[in-house]
């Protein structure tokens, strides 16, 4: 994840959001889907917007979509692997 990171940021940020935003989610969230051993699911009850997520368990979610956002938010340095990783800490800590 950390090369993906580099690379992304070196395409800039206005690039990524609109070439290779849906690749960066779908990477990010085959790896917490992997690590989770969960599957995809797309969020129907949304009225405005269906999206995916990585369903795990019950109740447990994980967004992918989330943590690029952040990442592309950021004024740091982006950092796919820490955020995805801190992603599945949250999962895991609720999960208790």
């Amino acid at each position: 994840m950390d090369v993906v990171s580099k690379k992304a940021e070196a395409y800039g940020i206005d690039h990524i959001q609109t070439a290779l935003y849906d690749n960066l989610v779908a990477y990010v969230g085959e790896v917490m889907r992997h690590k989770k051993n969960a599957q995809w699911t797309i969020n129907s009850y949304s009225v405005s917007e269906k999206y995916p997520y990585i369903s795990a368990g019950v109740n447990g979610v994980l967004m992918p979509i989330n943590v690029v956002w952040q990442e592309l938010s950021s004024l740091k340095s982006m950092n796919l692997r820490k955020e995805t990783a801190n992603e599945i800490r949250r999962f895991s800590l609720e999960q208790r």
